[in-house]
């Protein structure tokens, strides 16, 4: 599905099963309810037990801690504690989702577990959890005389997986849940026989089969609850899952061993059994879920027994365990517990909150939301597929006791088949619940972001072979991306509906078009046949489930000016009794970080533009940019990495002393910090974010949007280096899948750059940019022979040119090498005007090692654009981002703050060599080499582009450069996203307004060659002032395999102006206004001739 555009995306827009209406197992379809014990309360009522003092740390509580506790303390308190660890963790004010689609695989069963009528016997299809339990069957010796060609198949056929699995995939989901049965073969004959025909020898070795055709035909990652699996078992399943799961249940022995519990005889729901498969899952590094049940018949204490079991395993196996399942039990129809009394909602709170304190702050505690008890039971759904007030009210004690996911949904796409008569919640009404609670409800992956954050976790807990399908699906903080768009171009044009269509054919049975087993027989018929590869056929992989804010919440609506959903009390009207802390703090936390850049960086600019050389002392090295480890580890931003949420931004050192090393770097730490609160925004936060970003626009620079009309030559493709994202340089022509990679090497003529210079001027151009790879044969000489090249096509032309790549491998092959600073010199001497900042990628020798590991590191890069400032030569700045592990929130933020500093030294330099405050700063400025500007700049009569602009050294601009995946080499090898999501572009164009706009670099320009037109307009109302240029002969995005690039015309970049209601002016590269006769010219332009290069 096309992303929809910010001024129609509001709540409730989506046509999805998502959505309201009749699900699955909606009006109707509900079991028997049981009031149950323990009663149901409002979601805050006050609780007449002794209260206790809440203040408690966010560290994991012990069990004398945990029993002193509980002993004195009332719900709400507990509670209240319970909220307040979990708002100290990752992401405290998302509350995460999986959307999942749900394979029973099988059904039989070698337990029979009182309360479970997901597990069948298959010769009769009747629930086996009921009193009759007899002792469990060796099929090894038994030759029963069951009707062994029962109608009814025991295991889904692998075109039934495929089929459920490829209508999640279209329906957004990102994870296939396959649940099953335990080791049936081990109890019936009859699976035994049906897994040797299948070509298996266990249901393990079934399991892992099917999850491989998931994975290759729909790019779904499979998460598998197969029971009680040996240490080899785990081992193959880990190659073909992204994680597993198996509840303890209980820690209680006697739910096993006394006649008519819960677990009477099943000998695998023994703890020490369970703990044990957990204790070999933390050995081989699985993301494992786990939990417990509430009201099988346990004591309080033995349900905290049980809690702490899984706490000592989920330490001693390095913090394995990813989220921790707290599933209230529910009587079912024909099972042995069928009269057995359901909790209530207030034990199903006080374990929540429990859990919560158990495990701290940073393991995910989650809530199953259709299995919620409900306050009055009298209330059913409400008679359209939604559910009741009451049980909403459940949502919301819950979410105040410390759960931060839902879980796995489904609705519409496949039953809960453990529980088919509890209907998921409709995301509608989920998502309002949880916002009320002022949380943003965020689509997850199978695997919790710490796991899946930074390079080091990929190598520790993901298998190689399913790395490739997890970066696809997540973004850059490690949730799922669950939107189609992608910059460079519109996956979803790509193929259309056919392939679904043509595969799942129609489905019968079911209203809402869900495919729905009681059975599994009947599903598939013998025509059909599996989807073609996914990793082949490359199509758009689902709808949006996602807002451009990050969250199936409501988008407020950067484009239309909206106003912000920001109140005192949270959206969609006043929530019962709850609290809104969360919200309150994350607004503080953003509106601390804004200010706080805001503080810095004009504080900051106003000693560089004095020429205060106490701004060196200020400003730290460059070799050490931030402390990388405590995010990743973490899994996302928590309250105490961010200290801009409790810091007084007026204490930032405002004095004009020096201060000391390790100060100034924790001072930078701050800012990046900030900056990542910025990036890390979602919901609400979201639109705040790109709101103050659009006013700090037009508080700096005003209401006029610039462009200038330039040509792009790229003067060879061959390329000794091995940048591994470049699909423009001279390489391997076809994949190891038949793919075209790239064209024919070239090198073109010195008269051939000549001619597309003057051709450039004669269409209208004030510029021609100029860059290439490293070529083999190039030199010192030949950067030079270029620029004399391009000024023979046009004399007036300003010639904007060499990366600091280039520029660093011409001064080491210029007559033996020389300085940086003395080749620059000879540049500017040729006709070199100005230096794009490119080859930046991200400024972390983290991401560079993996990305371009022979380009140039962080320092080195800006050290040579810091010495063209030097020279008088202007730089642009650039940052490519949404691509290897490493390229997190964090290493981007650390790159914007990079450069803020780096423009501000350069600035200071500046400033101490004009002699700032001599009256000589404006003459020495035109000296600076400024003046090369001036053949396309109209002196007479023009207005200032800019209000209160004028370059004082450093950067001209800062560009951000989404990475375009469709083509690119790493991309193909699995080792890259599919480049960032819409919102992560939109945060990255506000941040670095709201970072470098203090500070002084003004232009923040946005790419329309990356974006496309629409969004490049969206990124008008989210801090940008800039499109660039028109760009004739725009080639090495392009060959990234984007549809954009091929020259936008003066009346189409002034028509998405417009479309803004913004103020379109042409200007030059370093921002002047351009002469009118060169936007006329342009204006009626010939078409370009046809481009031969050199071979």
């Amino acid at each position: 599905a096309v992303m929809a555009s910010a001024a129609t995306f509001r709540p409730g827009t989506l046509a999805s099963p998502w959505r309201g209406g009749d699900g699955v197992g909606g009006a109707g379809a509900r079991g028997r309810r049981f009031r149950g014990t323990g009663g149901a309360r409002p979601a805050c009522r006050k609780s007449a037990t002794t209260s206790t003092d809440v203040s408690v740390s966010s560290h994991p509580l012990t069990r004398p801690e945990i029993d002193a506790l509980v002993d004195v303390t009332g719900l709400d308190a507990l509670c209240e504690m319970a909220r307040a660890v979990r708002a100290s963790g990752p992401n405290p004010t998302v509350v995460t989702f999986s959307p999942k689609v749900f394979i029973p695989l099988t059904r039989a069963c070698r337990d029979r577990c009182g309360y479970c009528a997901f597990a069948k016997d298959p010769t009769d299809g009747k629930p086996t959890g009921n009193d009759e339990r007899d002792e469990p069957h060796d099929n090894e010796n038994d030759q029963s005389s069951r009707n062994s060609s029962t109608p009814s198949a025991i295991y889904m056929s692998v075109t039934d997986v495929l089929a459920v699995a490829e209508r999640g995939r279209a329906a957004g989901c990102a994870e296939c849940l396959f649940t099953l049965g335990d080791r049936p073969e081990a109890r019936y004959i009859e699976a035994a026989n049906e897994l040797k025909a299948l070509g298996f020898a266990s249901t393990v070795e079934y399991v892992a089969h099917c999850c491989a055709m998931v994975l290759e035909h729909t790019g779904l990652l499979p998460h598998v609850n197969a029971g009680v699996l040996t240490f080899d078992e785990l081992k193959l399943i880990r190659t073909v899952s992204v994680s597993q799961g198996l509840m303890l249940e209980s820690a209680s022995e006697r739910l096993v061993t006394e006649k008519g519990a819960a677990h009477w005889k099943c000998d695998t729901k023994k703890p020490d059994v369970r703990l044990r498969v957990m204790e070999h899952a933390g050995e081989l590094n699985i993301p494992f879920t786990s939990g417990i049940m509430v009201g099988i018949g346990e004591t309080r204490a033995e349900r905290v027994d049980a809690l702490f079991a899984l706490k000592k395993i989920h330490d001693d196996g390095g913090h394995f365990l990813q989220e921790i399942l707290v599933q209230s039990f529910r009587a079912k129809k024909h099972t042995a517990m069928e009269h057995h009394p359901e909790p209530g909602l207030d034990e199903l709170v006080w374990t929540c909150a429990v859990a919560r304190l158990v495990f701290g702050s940073d393991v995910c505690i989650q809530s199953p939301p259709n299995l919620t008890p409900e306050a009055d039971d009298t209330k059913g759904d409400s008679g359209d597929g939604s559910s009741s007030s009451a049980r909403r009210n459940g949502w919301r004690a819950l979410l105040n006791a410390g759960v931060s996911c839902w879980g796995g949904i489904s609705p519409g796409i496949t039953l809960d088949f453990v529980s088919p008569e509890m209907p998921w919640p409709t995301l509608d009404e989920l998502a309002c619940v949880t916002q009320q609670g002022g949380f943003s409800l965020t689509p997850r992956l199978a695997v919790q972001p710490r796991f899946v954050l930074g390079k080091k976790n990929y190598e520790q807990w993901i298998d190689p072979n399913i790395a490739p399908f997890v970066r696809v699906l997540s973004d850059a903080e490690g949730f799922a991306r669950s939107a189609g768009w992608c910059p460079g171009r519109d996956e979803s044009v790509i193929g259309g509906s056919s392939r679904e269509e043509n595969f799942l054919g129609t489905t019968e049975g079911t209203t809402d078009g869900s495919v729905e087993y009681g059975d599994t027989e009947n599903v598939s018929s013998p025509e059909k046949k599996p989807p073609p590869s996914w990793r082949a056929a490359r199509l758009p992989r689902a709808k949006d489930l996602v807002t451009v804010n990050g969250s199936f919440s409501g988008f407020t609506g950067i484009r239309t000016g909206a106003p912000l959903v920001l109140p005192d009390e949270p959206p969609y009207g006043s929530p019962t009794g709850v609290r809104t802390q969360e919200l309150t703090q994350e607004r503080d936390a953003l509106d601390s970080a804004i200010n706080r850049l805001d503080a810095r960086g004009c504080f900051l600019k106003n000693l560089a533009e004095r020429g205060d050389q106490s701004l060196f002392q200020k400003l730290p090295p460059f070799d050490r940019l931030y402390e990388n480890g405590t995010y990743q580890q973490r899994g996302g931003m928590c309250a105490d990495l961010s200290g801009t949420a409790s810091r007084n931004v007026t204490s930032v050192h405002h004095s004009g002393g020096s201060i000391p090393g390790d100060e100034a770097f924790a001072e930078r730490a701050e800012d990046v910090r900030a900056a990542m609160q910025i990036l890390s925004s979602r919901g609400n936060h979201f639109d705040k974010a790109c709101h103050v970003a659009d006013n700090q626009r037009k508080q700096q620079v005003g209401d006029v949007v610039t462009w200038c009309v330039n040509r792009n030559i790229n003067y060879t493709n061959v390329c000794t280096l091995s940048c591994i994202f470049c699909a423009f340089s001279k390489g391997q022509k076809v994949d190891a899948e038949g793919f075209d990679l790239r064209g024919d090497a070239y090198l073109l003529s010195l008269d051939e750059v000549s001619r597309r210079v003057r051709e450039a001027w004669n269409r209208g151009a004030t510029e021609v940019c100029m860059q290439g790879g490293i070529h083999p044969e190039f030199d010192g000489e030949t950067y030079l022979s270029l620029l004399k090249a391009a000024k023979r096509g046009a004399p007036e032309m300003h010639v904007h040119a060499f990366s600091p790549l280039e520029v660093r491998h011409g001064a080491s092959t210029y007559k033996g090498g020389v300085s940086v600073s003395a080749y620059l010199s000879l540049l500017k001497q040729a006709g070199l005007g100005s230096l794009p900042g490119t080859a930046a990628e991200i400024l972390s020798n983290d991401v560079r090692h993996e990305l371009c590991p022979d380009k140039l590191d962080t320092k080195a890069w800006l050290d040579v654009v810091s010495s063209a400032h030097d020279v008088g030569i202007p730089t642009t700045s650039t940052m490519m981002f949404g691509h290897v592990d490493d390229d997190t929130i964090e290493t981007r933020a650390a790159h914007l703050v990079a450069i803020r500093d780096a423009h501000l030294l350069s600035m200071c330099r500046k400033a101490a060599r004009d002699g700032a405050g001599d009256g000589t700063t404006e003459r020495r400025r035109d000296d600076s080499g400024l003046s090369q500007d001036s053949s396309g700049y109209d002196e007479s009569d023009e207005e200032p582009l800019q209000q209160n602009y004028a370059y004082k050294g450093g950067f001209t601009e800062f560009v951000p450069l989404p990475f375009v995946h469709f083509e690119a080499p790493a991309f193909r090898n699995g080792v890259t996203k599919k480049g960032p999501t819409l919102r992560e572009c939109l945060l990255v164009h506000a941040a670095a307004r709201l970072v470098l706009g203090p500070a002084g670099l003004q232009n923040i320009q946005a790419s329309w060659v990356k974006m496309g037109p629409e969004y490049a307009g969206l990124l008008l109302n989210a801090g940008c002032n800039d499109l660039g240029g028109t760009l004739m002969n725009e080639s090495i995005t392009r060959a990234a395999g984007a549809q954009f690039g091929q020259e936008m015309g003066p009346d189409e970049l002034t028509s998405i102006v417009k479309n803004e209601n913004r103020t379109p002016a042409m200007r030059t590269t370093l921002y002047k206004p351009a002469k009118r006769e060169r936007l006329g010219v342009a204006k009626n332009a010939a078409p370009l001739l046809e481009i031969k290069p050199s071979r």
